[in-house]
C-alpha cells in the first residue's frame, strides 16, 4: 500500500511529465530560423584568399565567423586578424594554426585583434616611407 506522500509524488511526477512534453511540442512547432550567413561567407572567401587555403562554407566554419560578428566585431576586425596573423605566422611553425578555429576562437580573438591594431600603424608607417 502506497503512502500519501508516494501518491502525491507520483501525481507531481505525472504533471511534470505532461508539462515537459507540452513545452517540447511547443518548441518543436516553432519554425526553424534560416540563418543568414552572407557576411560569414564573404569572410570565409577572404580567409581562403589571404591564407591560400580552401575552407568550405560549412555550418561549423560559418558559425565561427558569425559568432564574432554577433559579439559586435566588424568584418574589418576579422579581416585585420586574418591579415595580421597570416603575415606573422606564414612560413613559420605557427602556420599550421592559420585556421578559423584558431583565429576566431572566442578566448583568443580579442587578443589577436589588439595585436593587429597595434601593428597596423607600424605597417602603415612602413608603407608611407616606401611610397
Amino acid at each position: 500500500m502506497k503512502s500519501d506522500i508516494q501518491q502525491e509524488l507520483e501525481l507531481i511526477y505525472k504533471e511534470l511529465t505532461k508539462l515537459r512534453n507540452r513545452v517540447k511540442s511547443l518548441l518543436d512547432d516553432q519554425p526553424k530560423k534560416k540563418i543568414d550567413y552572407t557576411e560569414a561567407d564573404k569572410l570565409i572567401d577572404y580567409f581562403n584568399l589571404i591564407t591560400k587555403q580552401a575552407y568550405k562554407k560549412t555550418d561549423s566554419t560559418r558559425s565561427l565567423f558569425s559568432a564574432r560578428l554577433k559579439e559586435g566585431h566588424t568584418s574589418e576586425d576579422i579581416q585585420s586578424v586574418i591579415f595580421y596573423k597570416q603575415s606573422e605566422w606564414a612560413g613559420t611553425n605557427w602556420a599550421k594554426y592559420l585556421r578559423p578555429s584558431t583565429l576566431l576562437q572566442a578566448s583568443k580573438f580579442q587578443g589577436y585583434l589588439e595585436e593587429a591594431k597595434l601593428a597596423k600603424p607600424v605597417r602603415e608607417k612602413i608603407l608611407v616611407n616606401f611610397v
